[in-house]
């Protein structure tokens, strides 16, 4: 794997980045209230997140074919846990609508178990994106398993545009313009 601090990167690939720490928001449909998952340590506990300094990697085309070796995998595997993660969350949710009801005869131990479920999918799910940004992609999307690589363009930064199905990386688009903005390569 090439990282930021190792050899095979060129220092002019780096550039430090001010982010601010990303929440992921999960919901099973779109008229419920989403949920927050930290990607980070816990559970996002404040709204003011202070900014800190990221290196951001720079690939080439090749460069990012060649990371899907490692990444492809991993977002196969976080495809699948966001399914279980939907379909725990829906357990959850009808356990506790039958309680709101009148009590549902639901044993407390159940919606503990139903609630300890969304929570260890949630954690995978943190982890996968953890691992799959380590490698220097970013995650744009849980459920069609859309990634971003970052590249240089003329002197700006473009995303390199990959979602799962697809056999390479064959599309890019401006950071502004989103998956809706995507244009094959070669970069123009």
């Amino acid at each position: 794997m090439i990282t930021p601090n190792s050899a095979e990167t060129p220092a002019s690939a780096i550039k430090p980045t001010a982010l601010a720490t990303e929440k992921l928001w999960l919901s099973t449909k779109s008229s419920q209230k989403p949920r927050r998952l930290w990607l980070g340590r816990g559970l996002a506990s404040s709204t003011t997140v202070k900014p800190m300094l990221r290196p951001v990697r720079h690939f080439t085309p090749d460069e990012a074919n060649a990371a899907l070796e490692h990444v492809r995998p991993l977002v196969e595997q976080l495809v699948s846990a966001r399914v279980e993660h939907i379909a725990a969350i829906e357990r959850q949710e009808e356990l506790e609508r039958k309680i709101r009801g009148n009590g549902g005869g639901i044993p407390p131990a159940e919606l503990a178990q139903a609630t300890a479920e969304v929570d260890a999918v949630a954690r995978r799910l943190a982890r996968l994106v953890d691992e799959i940004t380590s490698h220097g992609a970013q995650v744009k999307d849980l459920d069609s398993g859309l990634i971003d690589f970052p590249a240089l363009h003329r002197g700006e930064t473009v995303l390199l545009c990959w979602q799962l199905g697809e056999d390479e990386i064959a599309w890019w688009h401006r950071v502004e313009d989103g998956f809706a903005g995507r244009r094959p390569l070669p970069l123009d």
